[in-house]
Protein backbone atom coordinates (compact mmCIF):
# COMPACT_ATOMS: atom_id res chain seq x y z
CA UNK A 1 0.00 0.00 0.00
CA UNK A 2 1.31 3.53 -1.34
CA UNK A 3 2.47 5.74 2.35
CA UNK A 4 -0.08 8.62 2.52
CA UNK A 5 1.89 11.87 2.20
CA UNK A 6 2.27 13.57 5.37
CA UNK A 7 0.24 17.49 5.06
CA UNK A 8 1.87 20.30 6.55
CA UNK A 9 0.35 23.36 7.87
CA UNK A 10 2.71 26.16 7.98
CA UNK A 11 1.52 29.05 10.54
CA UNK A 12 2.44 32.76 9.61
CA UNK A 13 0.50 35.47 11.83
CA UNK A 14 1.82 38.18 10.43
CA UNK A 15 5.15 37.43 12.09
CA UNK A 16 7.77 35.95 9.11
CA UNK A 17 9.28 37.55 6.62
CA UNK A 18 10.30 34.32 4.11
CA UNK A 19 8.61 32.40 2.47
CA UNK A 20 9.25 28.52 1.84
CA UNK A 21 8.87 26.34 -0.84
CA UNK A 22 7.72 23.19 0.14
CA UNK A 23 8.47 19.71 -0.78
CA UNK A 24 7.22 18.34 -3.34
CA UNK A 25 6.30 14.90 -1.88
CA UNK A 26 4.47 16.90 0.76
CA UNK A 27 1.01 18.78 0.53
CA UNK A 28 1.79 21.96 2.32
CA UNK A 29 -0.30 25.33 3.16
CA UNK A 30 0.40 28.33 4.61
CA UNK A 31 -2.19 29.92 7.04
CA UNK A 32 -1.34 33.41 7.46
CA UNK A 33 -3.70 36.48 9.13
CA UNK A 34 -2.58 38.97 6.62
CA UNK A 35 -4.33 40.19 3.53
CA UNK A 36 -0.99 39.68 1.39
CA UNK A 37 2.27 38.32 0.87
CA UNK A 38 5.31 39.26 3.66
CA UNK A 39 4.33 38.80 6.83
CA UNK A 40 6.77 42.04 8.63
CA UNK A 41 7.03 43.47 5.24
CA UNK A 42 2.97 42.38 3.70
CA UNK A 43 1.74 45.71 1.95
CA UNK A 44 -1.01 46.72 5.05
CA UNK A 45 1.91 46.97 7.50
CA UNK A 46 4.06 49.05 4.92
CA UNK A 47 4.57 53.10 5.82
CA UNK A 48 6.37 55.86 3.64
CA UNK A 49 9.78 55.69 5.77
CA UNK A 50 10.15 51.83 6.20
CA UNK A 51 13.61 50.60 5.35
CA UNK A 52 15.10 47.76 6.96
CA UNK A 53 18.10 47.38 8.50
CA UNK A 54 19.64 45.00 5.74
CA UNK A 55 21.87 46.71 2.53
CA UNK A 56 20.92 45.25 -0.82
CA UNK A 57 22.40 42.43 -1.90
CA UNK A 58 21.83 40.83 1.63
CA UNK A 59 18.07 39.97 1.85
CA UNK A 60 17.16 37.44 -1.13
CA UNK A 61 17.25 33.63 -1.64
CA UNK A 62 20.20 32.23 -3.88
CA UNK A 63 17.58 31.34 -6.94
CA UNK A 64 15.90 34.39 -7.10
CA UNK A 65 17.84 37.61 -7.20
CA UNK A 66 16.33 40.66 -5.96
CA UNK A 67 16.28 43.33 -8.42
CA UNK A 68 18.15 46.85 -8.15
CA UNK A 69 15.78 49.69 -6.13
CA UNK A 70 14.69 52.22 -8.63
CA UNK A 71 12.91 56.07 -8.09
CA UNK A 72 13.88 55.97 -4.54
CA UNK A 73 17.09 56.90 -2.27
CA UNK A 74 17.86 54.59 0.71
CA UNK A 75 21.74 55.22 1.43
CA UNK A 76 22.21 51.67 0.07
CA UNK A 77 19.84 49.91 2.04
CA UNK A 78 16.05 48.02 1.11
CA UNK A 79 12.73 49.71 1.38
CA UNK A 80 9.84 47.68 2.70
CA UNK A 81 8.34 47.81 -0.78
CA UNK A 82 10.72 46.44 -2.24
CA UNK A 83 10.62 43.87 0.24
CA UNK A 84 7.16 42.86 -0.27
CA UNK A 85 7.62 43.13 -4.37
CA UNK A 86 10.44 40.62 -3.75
CA UNK A 87 8.51 38.33 -2.10
CA UNK A 88 4.97 38.73 -3.58
CA UNK A 89 7.12 37.75 -7.25
CA UNK A 90 8.91 35.07 -5.34
CA UNK A 91 5.55 33.79 -4.25
CA UNK A 92 3.95 33.89 -8.01
CA UNK A 93 7.11 32.08 -9.57
CA UNK A 94 7.13 29.12 -6.98
CA UNK A 95 3.65 28.35 -7.19
CA UNK A 96 3.17 29.19 -3.73
CA UNK A 97 0.42 31.62 -3.71
CA UNK A 98 -2.82 29.18 -4.13
CA UNK A 99 -1.27 27.37 -0.72
CA UNK A 100 -1.75 30.37 1.32
CA UNK A 101 -4.97 30.71 3.33
CA UNK A 102 -5.01 35.01 3.53
CA UNK A 103 -6.73 36.74 6.57
CA UNK A 104 -7.36 33.56 8.39
CA UNK A 105 -5.90 33.92 11.86
CA UNK A 106 -4.64 31.07 14.12
CA UNK A 107 -6.59 30.94 17.71
CA UNK A 108 -5.11 27.74 18.96
CA UNK A 109 -3.50 24.83 18.49
CA UNK A 110 -4.05 21.71 20.37
CA UNK A 111 -3.12 18.10 20.37
CA UNK A 112 -5.21 15.37 18.23
CA UNK A 113 -5.15 11.98 17.39
CA UNK A 114 -3.56 12.76 13.51
CA UNK A 115 -1.28 15.13 15.23
CA UNK A 116 -2.53 19.17 15.37
CA UNK A 117 -5.71 20.72 15.43
CA UNK A 118 -6.03 24.28 14.48
CA UNK A 119 -9.03 26.93 15.27
CA UNK A 120 -8.93 28.94 12.56
CA UNK A 121 -10.47 32.47 12.20
CA UNK A 122 -11.91 34.04 9.24
CA UNK A 123 -13.86 37.26 8.07
CA UNK A 124 -17.26 35.43 8.25
CA UNK A 125 -16.60 31.97 10.19
CA UNK A 126 -13.97 29.54 12.52
CA UNK A 127 -12.73 26.92 10.58
CA UNK A 128 -10.99 23.68 11.93
CA UNK A 129 -7.63 22.35 10.56
CA UNK A 130 -6.06 18.91 11.02
CA UNK A 131 -2.56 18.61 9.93
CA UNK A 132 0.15 16.06 10.87
CA UNK A 133 2.99 18.17 10.66
CA UNK A 134 2.91 21.66 12.11
CA UNK A 135 5.49 25.03 11.59
CA UNK A 136 4.82 27.56 13.55
CA UNK A 137 7.01 30.41 11.66
CA UNK A 138 5.46 33.50 13.65
CA UNK A 139 8.50 35.46 14.24
CA UNK A 140 8.76 38.34 17.82
CA UNK A 141 6.63 40.79 15.73
CA UNK A 142 3.12 39.24 15.68
CA UNK A 143 0.99 40.19 18.09
CA UNK A 144 1.30 43.62 19.47
CA UNK A 145 1.41 44.13 23.27
CA UNK A 146 -1.18 47.28 24.06
CA UNK A 147 -0.43 49.58 27.38
CA UNK A 148 -2.69 49.37 29.87
CA UNK A 149 -4.14 52.40 31.36
CA UNK A 150 -7.22 53.82 32.76
CA UNK A 151 -9.15 55.11 30.04
CA UNK A 152 -12.75 57.60 30.65
CA UNK A 153 -14.18 58.40 27.14
CA UNK A 154 -11.34 58.59 24.90
CA UNK A 155 -12.09 60.71 21.74
CA UNK A 156 -8.89 59.93 19.81
CA UNK A 157 -7.24 57.02 17.63
CA UNK A 158 -4.52 55.20 19.83
CA UNK A 159 -2.56 52.54 17.11
CA UNK A 160 -0.10 49.94 17.94
CA UNK A 161 3.32 50.66 15.75
CA UNK A 162 1.79 47.67 14.16
CA UNK A 163 -0.86 49.31 12.71
CA UNK A 164 1.06 52.92 10.94
CA UNK A 165 0.81 51.18 7.61
CA UNK A 166 -3.16 51.11 7.63
CA UNK A 167 -2.86 54.37 9.68
CA UNK A 168 -0.71 56.33 7.99
CA UNK A 169 -3.20 58.22 5.74
CA UNK A 170 -5.37 59.46 8.68
CA UNK A 171 -1.93 61.05 9.91
CA UNK A 172 -1.95 62.96 7.10
CA UNK A 173 -4.75 64.79 7.78
CA UNK A 174 -4.72 68.54 8.88
CA UNK A 175 -6.74 67.41 11.81
CA UNK A 176 -4.17 65.83 13.63
CA UNK A 177 -1.53 68.14 14.74
CA UNK A 178 -0.40 66.73 17.75
CA UNK A 179 0.76 62.97 17.82
CA UNK A 180 1.71 61.48 21.08
CA UNK A 181 4.21 58.57 20.34
CA UNK A 182 4.70 56.03 23.83
CA UNK A 183 8.22 54.09 24.42
CA UNK A 184 11.47 54.52 23.29
CA UNK A 185 11.97 51.42 20.62
CA UNK A 186 13.46 51.42 17.09
CA UNK A 187 10.04 51.68 15.84
CA UNK A 188 9.78 54.74 17.75
CA UNK A 189 12.68 56.56 16.19
CA UNK A 190 11.01 55.90 12.47
CA UNK A 191 7.50 56.89 13.67
CA UNK A 192 8.95 60.26 15.01
CA UNK A 193 10.73 61.06 11.62
CA UNK A 194 7.61 60.62 9.60
CA UNK A 195 5.68 62.51 11.93
CA UNK A 196 8.19 65.15 11.73
CA UNK A 197 8.12 64.74 7.90
CA UNK A 198 4.87 65.10 7.75
CA UNK A 199 5.00 68.47 9.78
CA UNK A 200 3.31 67.41 13.24
CA UNK A 201 4.07 68.28 16.39
CA UNK A 202 5.51 65.25 18.91
CA UNK A 203 5.18 64.37 21.98
CA UNK A 204 7.64 61.45 22.99
CA UNK A 205 6.37 59.58 26.27
CA UNK A 206 9.34 57.21 27.30
CA UNK A 207 9.06 55.34 30.88
CA UNK A 208 12.01 56.06 33.24
CA UNK A 209 11.98 52.19 34.19
CA UNK A 210 12.12 50.38 31.41
CA UNK A 211 15.25 50.17 29.21
CA UNK A 212 15.39 53.63 28.42
CA UNK A 213 15.54 54.87 24.61
CA UNK A 214 17.06 52.19 22.19
CA UNK A 215 20.59 52.74 21.20
CA UNK A 216 21.33 53.47 18.04
CA UNK A 217 24.63 52.82 15.08
CA UNK A 218 25.63 54.90 12.32
CA UNK A 219 25.48 53.54 9.14
CA UNK A 220 28.94 53.08 8.09
CA UNK A 221 32.03 53.61 10.19
CA UNK A 222 34.84 55.95 9.92
CA UNK A 223 32.38 56.60 5.90
CA UNK A 224 33.59 53.91 5.02
CA UNK A 225 32.22 50.30 6.28
CA UNK A 226 29.07 49.52 6.27
CA UNK A 227 28.14 48.75 10.52
CA UNK A 228 26.02 45.66 9.42
CA UNK A 229 28.82 44.20 7.28
CA UNK A 230 31.15 44.31 10.18
CA UNK A 231 28.48 42.55 12.82
CA UNK A 232 28.21 40.29 10.44
CA UNK A 233 32.23 38.89 10.38
CA UNK A 234 33.38 36.35 12.80
CA UNK A 235 35.36 39.24 14.44
CA UNK A 236 32.44 40.59 16.18
CA UNK A 237 31.63 37.28 17.22
CA UNK A 238 35.04 36.98 19.35
CA UNK A 239 34.75 40.88 20.82
CA UNK A 240 30.87 40.07 21.85
CA UNK A 241 30.03 38.39 25.36
CA UNK A 242 28.11 34.83 24.65
CA UNK A 243 27.73 32.37 26.87
CA UNK A 244 27.27 30.07 23.81
CA UNK A 245 30.63 29.74 22.91
CA UNK A 246 33.72 29.75 25.03
CA UNK A 247 36.35 27.17 23.99
CA UNK A 248 37.58 29.12 20.97
CA UNK A 249 41.34 29.97 21.31
CA UNK A 250 40.68 33.53 20.19
CA UNK A 251 37.78 33.88 22.34
CA UNK A 252 39.80 32.83 25.43
CA UNK A 253 42.31 35.49 23.81
CA UNK A 254 39.72 38.82 23.49
CA UNK A 255 37.78 37.40 26.75
CA UNK A 256 40.03 36.02 29.00
CA UNK A 257 42.83 37.76 28.59
CA UNK A 258 44.06 41.43 30.00
CA UNK A 259 45.67 42.47 26.10
CA UNK A 260 42.32 40.84 24.80
CA UNK A 261 40.02 42.32 27.21
CA UNK A 262 41.91 46.16 26.66
CA UNK A 263 41.73 45.67 22.69
CA UNK A 264 37.84 44.57 23.50
CA UNK A 265 37.12 47.30 25.77
CA UNK A 266 38.82 49.92 23.42
CA UNK A 267 36.79 48.99 20.86
CA UNK A 268 33.57 48.91 21.87
CA UNK A 269 34.86 52.47 23.12
CA UNK A 270 35.35 53.73 19.88
CA UNK A 271 31.96 52.52 18.58
CA UNK A 272 30.18 53.76 21.47
CA UNK A 273 31.73 57.21 20.81
CA UNK A 274 31.28 57.31 17.48
CA UNK A 275 27.64 56.60 18.06
CA UNK A 276 27.11 59.84 20.53
CA UNK A 277 28.94 62.11 18.38
CA UNK A 278 26.73 61.28 15.61
CA UNK A 279 23.52 61.56 17.36
CA UNK A 280 24.89 64.51 18.91
CA UNK A 281 23.67 63.93 22.95
CA UNK A 282 25.77 66.73 23.87
CA UNK A 283 24.03 69.84 22.07
CA UNK A 284 21.80 70.30 25.11
CA UNK A 285 18.48 69.95 23.35
CA UNK A 286 15.58 67.57 23.74
CA UNK A 287 17.77 64.74 21.85
CA UNK A 288 20.14 64.43 25.19
CA UNK A 289 17.16 62.74 26.91
CA UNK A 290 17.32 60.22 24.37
CA UNK A 291 20.74 59.46 25.37
CA UNK A 292 20.84 55.47 26.61
CA UNK A 293 21.88 54.45 29.64
CA UNK A 294 23.61 52.01 29.09
CA UNK A 295 24.57 51.72 25.40
CA UNK A 296 23.60 48.48 23.36
CA UNK A 297 21.33 46.88 26.34
CA UNK A 298 18.42 45.74 24.38
CA UNK A 299 19.93 44.94 21.15
CA UNK A 300 21.21 47.94 18.68
CA UNK A 301 19.56 49.15 16.24
CA UNK A 302 20.35 50.91 12.61
CA UNK A 303 20.43 54.92 11.52
CA UNK A 304 18.65 53.93 8.46
CA UNK A 305 16.82 57.58 7.09
CA UNK A 306 18.51 60.02 5.62
CA UNK A 307 18.96 63.64 7.54
CA UNK A 308 18.04 61.44 10.53
CA UNK A 309 19.42 63.28 13.64
CA UNK A 310 19.63 66.73 11.73
CA UNK A 311 15.24 66.25 11.65
CA UNK A 312 14.75 64.95 15.16
CA UNK A 313 17.36 67.87 16.33
CA UNK A 314 15.41 70.55 14.56
CA UNK A 315 11.67 69.44 14.36
CA UNK A 316 9.29 70.11 16.94
CA UNK A 317 9.70 67.38 19.63
CA UNK A 318 9.28 67.18 23.64
CA UNK A 319 10.97 64.43 25.28
CA UNK A 320 9.41 63.19 28.16
CA UNK A 321 10.82 60.62 30.86
CA UNK A 322 7.33 59.45 31.99
CA UNK A 323 5.06 57.37 32.45
CA UNK A 324 1.07 57.04 31.32
CA UNK A 325 -1.61 56.61 33.79
CA UNK A 326 -4.60 57.14 32.01
CA UNK A 327 -6.10 59.19 28.75
CA UNK A 328 -9.60 60.97 29.37
CA UNK A 329 -11.09 61.73 26.27
CA UNK A 330 -8.19 63.53 24.58
CA UNK A 331 -5.87 63.93 27.36
CA UNK A 332 -3.02 61.66 28.60
CA UNK A 333 -2.54 61.60 32.16
CA UNK A 334 1.35 61.11 33.17
CA UNK A 335 2.68 59.17 36.18
CA UNK A 336 4.11 62.38 37.49
CA UNK A 337 1.23 64.68 37.41
CA UNK A 338 1.99 66.11 33.95
CA UNK A 339 -1.19 66.20 31.23
CA UNK A 340 -0.85 66.10 27.56
CA UNK A 341 -3.30 66.83 25.12
CA UNK A 342 -3.12 65.16 21.63
CA UNK A 343 -4.78 64.87 18.50
CA UNK A 344 -3.68 60.65 18.14
CA UNK A 345 -1.54 58.60 20.15
CA UNK A 346 1.01 56.06 18.53
CA UNK A 347 1.93 53.07 21.01
CA UNK A 348 5.28 51.44 20.25
CA UNK A 349 4.98 49.33 23.31
CA UNK A 350 6.74 46.05 22.17
CA UNK A 351 4.90 42.77 21.08
CA UNK A 352 3.16 39.78 23.17
CA UNK A 353 3.12 36.35 23.23
CA UNK A 354 3.84 34.73 19.36
CA UNK A 355 3.62 31.42 20.85
CA UNK A 356 -0.06 32.64 22.35
CA UNK A 357 -1.41 29.47 20.02
CA UNK A 358 -0.62 27.35 22.64
CA UNK A 359 -2.13 26.70 26.26
CA UNK A 360 0.85 26.67 28.82
CA UNK A 361 1.12 22.88 29.31
CA UNK A 362 2.07 22.51 25.74
CA UNK A 363 4.50 25.17 25.76
CA UNK A 364 5.98 23.41 28.70
CA UNK A 365 6.05 20.43 26.64
CA UNK A 366 7.57 21.76 24.05
CA UNK A 367 10.04 23.54 25.39
CA UNK A 368 8.70 27.09 24.27
CA UNK A 369 8.66 30.04 26.47
CA UNK A 370 5.89 30.63 28.67
CA UNK A 371 4.36 32.51 31.55
CA UNK A 372 6.43 32.85 34.70
CA UNK A 373 3.30 31.67 36.63
CA UNK A 374 4.75 29.03 38.07
CA UNK A 375 1.57 28.20 40.89
CA UNK A 376 -0.66 27.58 37.49
CA UNK A 377 1.30 25.18 36.35
CA UNK A 378 1.96 23.50 39.56
CA UNK A 379 -0.74 20.35 39.24
CA UNK A 380 -0.57 19.64 35.94
CA UNK A 381 0.83 15.98 34.41
CA UNK A 382 4.04 17.69 32.63
CA UNK A 383 4.99 20.19 35.19
CA UNK A 384 5.39 17.09 38.55
CA UNK A 385 8.77 16.89 39.82
CA UNK A 386 9.74 20.32 38.25
CA UNK A 387 12.20 22.16 40.73
CA UNK A 388 12.33 25.68 40.23
CA UNK A 389 15.02 26.81 42.33
CA UNK A 390 17.08 23.95 41.99
CA UNK A 391 17.10 24.78 38.14
CA UNK A 392 17.79 28.52 38.75
CA UNK A 393 20.71 27.65 40.85
CA UNK A 394 22.26 25.30 38.42
CA UNK A 395 21.66 27.84 35.73
CA UNK A 396 23.39 30.90 37.59
CA UNK A 397 26.07 28.37 38.34
CA UNK A 398 26.49 27.48 34.73
CA UNK A 399 26.46 31.03 33.16
CA UNK A 400 28.79 32.77 36.47
CA UNK A 401 31.58 30.34 36.37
Amino acid sequence: MEEEAAVTKILRPGGSTKLSSPSPSNESSHVDSNKTVGGVWCKERLYPNLIAQVPEGFFNYMDTPMPPQTGISTNGLIAGGTIHEYLQTYAEQHDLLHRICFSSLVSRAERCSTGWKLHCQTMEKVEFLETTKLIVATGITSTPKMLRFRAQSVSIPIIHSNDLGSSSKSLESPDVRTVVVVRGAKSAYDIVYLLLSLGKKVIWIIRADGTAPHPLILQTLFGYWRSLAVSSTRFMSYVSPSILNVDDPLRRLFQRTNLGLWCTNRFWEVLNYLSIRHAGYSKGDHVSMLKPVFWGDAGVGLVTLPGFWAKIHDGDVSVLIDKVKAIEEDTILLQYGTKVEADYIVMCTSWGDHFKVFDQVTKLALGLPYSLDRDGLTNTPDSAGLQWEKYDAEADISINR
